[in-house]
């Protein structure tokens, strides 16, 4: 046991003569996947009497249920760490995931996480991938290791330009992932000091982008269908009225993170008049538009506004692989230009030029389109196993994510703690609205990271820890 282990042992005084107990709390702190192979018998052979030991013992209801919980979530980390397919066969860990210094995602043994909106490792196509790497650069040679164009390379702009809801050659702009192209399209649009309305709730992290220009963020008014137009107009003057500036407003209108909706129809045409008519730059982060797995999915309010008063983010992060860091802007052509000419582009040639050339190969050559024919089904299975363990959510018809409510009078950082006990965990809806204010009786799941055993395990951990909630409520 570690000097860590130790030391929180040693707060145990009436336990550190049980074996039971030594077990159990090892298990809880210091288990690693080679020590779960040697003492992982015992360990579930304690289980059986850690209850009686620890209450002759004089510890809580409380803190036997929180140890017993710890002690079952080491054991599933090694018994089901293959079946669920978030571990490997020789130490019950993701391989590959726990190397130092290489990814964002961390690791917790024993804990099932619906709060990562990662791919599936094992739906990342690290072969097709290298075989379009391997063409890139018999293809383009010398000039794929060059700065590139500012705009971004012709051959993957060209094929942009050819699907769906895209822009023309002259409407593209190539970046290094969606929030690049926010940060990129806030420096062109706003300025320090301006009202950036966003829809509430929205994706957390484009908070961060946004508050990073120095721009003042103000939730845009919504209700349960997403951004209300024109209660939006009404704000957008008000604040107008105070002499305030504000240029834009940010929304995932499409299979939106966190909540998995999308903006109604109506709603969508209602809300372009509006932003044309109150000269109000809308920014649509277009992310989730192809993974669509009821159908497809509604028209792009790029489209819907013929190309005129918005900017579409699009991004191969969760079609491909977020290692990419690709995406690109679709915008006017008088947008593209400015882009084009920041600083930083100017310095350095055009974002990504080599992964960019790589994904031209990629799409021209069918592996994109074969990709997302063979993930998409798996996605929307991962989806259908993550609710069929929690009764009465609506399944969302594409994206990563359910947004789920909590039982009455519990707020989602009191079932966060629940569900850490009981070995699962999300992200609290506060997390997705400016200033956290707001979302207190909402979390958001995510579907994509693990595989159909796991989330049907993880679904019945988070209903334990609803129980234990209303229970304690």
């Amino acid at each position: 046991m570690s000097s860590r282990g130790r030391r929180r042992l040693s707060t145990w005084p009436r336990l550190r003569g049980s074996r039971c107990g030594g077990l159990v709390y090892a298990a809880s702190f210091d288990l690693t996947g080679s020590q779960a192979r040697d003492i992982l018998g015992e360990v579930a052979e304690a289980a059986g009497n850690w209850a009686a030991v620890a209450r002759s013992n004089g510890i809580s209801q409380a803190e036997v249920s929180r140890f017993e919980g710890t002690l079952w979530h080491t054991v599933d980390a090694v018994r089901l760490g293959r079946e669920f397919g978030s571990g490997s066969e020789s130490d019950g860990t993701v391989p590959g995931m726990g190397g130092e210094r290489l990814l964002q995602f961390v690791e917790r043994p024993g804990v099932l996480d619906l709060g990562w909106g990662h791919p599936l490792p094992e739906l990342l196509p690290v072969e097709e991938w290298a075989e379009a790497g391997a063409e890139a650069a018999r293809t383009f040679g010398w000039r794929g290791l060059a700065y590139g164009r500012g705009a971004g390379p012709g051959p993957l702009i060209d094929w942009l330009a050819g699907r769906g809801d895209s822009g023309t050659a002259a409407e593209t702009f190539v970046t290094a992932g969606a929030s690049q192209g926010l940060a990129l399209v806030a420096e062109v649009l706003s300025r320090p000091g301006d009202v950036v309305l966003v829809e509430a709730p929205t994706y957390h992290l484009a908070l961060r982008v946004l508050a990073d220009r120095g721009v003042e963020l103000v939730a845009a008014p919504g209700d349960a269908d997403g951004v209300v137009p024109e209660a939006l107009a009404e704000r957008v003057r008000q604040l107008r009225g105070e002499g305030r500036r504000v240029p834009m407003l940010y929304l995932v209108p499409t299979f939106a993170n966190p909540t998995g909706r999308s903006l109604p129809d109506a709603r969508r045409r209602e809300l372009v008049a509006v932003a044309r008519r109150e000269k109000i730059m809308i920014v649509e982060d277009d992310t989730y538009r192809e993974l669509s797995y009821d159908g497809a999915a509604p028209a792009s309010l790029w489209r819907l506004a013929d190309k005129t008063g918005v900017v579409r983010l699009g991004s191969f992060a969760k079609t491909v692989a977020p290692g990419l860091r690709l995406g690109w802007v679709n915008a006017a052509p008088g947008i593209v230009d400015r882009l084009a000419d920041l600083g930083f582009v100017d310095s350095g040639g055009g974002v990504n030029h080599s992964i960019a050339l790589t994904m031209a190969v990629f799409g021209q050559s069918g592996a994109y389109d074969r990709h997302l024919s063979a993930t998409k089904p798996r996605y929307a299975a991962q989806r259908d196993a993550l609710l069929s363990g929690l009764p009465k959510m609506e399944p969302p018809k594409g994206g990563w994510f359910v947004w789920m409510p909590t039982p009455a009078g519990i707020s989602a950082d009191q079932l966060l703690a629940a569900a850490e006990r009981r070995g699962t965990s999300f992200v609290p809806g506060p997390r997705f609205h400016v200033d956290k204010k707001g979302g207190a009786g909402f979390v958001r799941l995510s579907f994509s990271h693990l595989p159909p055993a796991g989330l049907k395990e993880a679904a019945r951990r988070l209903l334990v820890a609803v129980r234990d909630s209303t229970a304690a409520h």
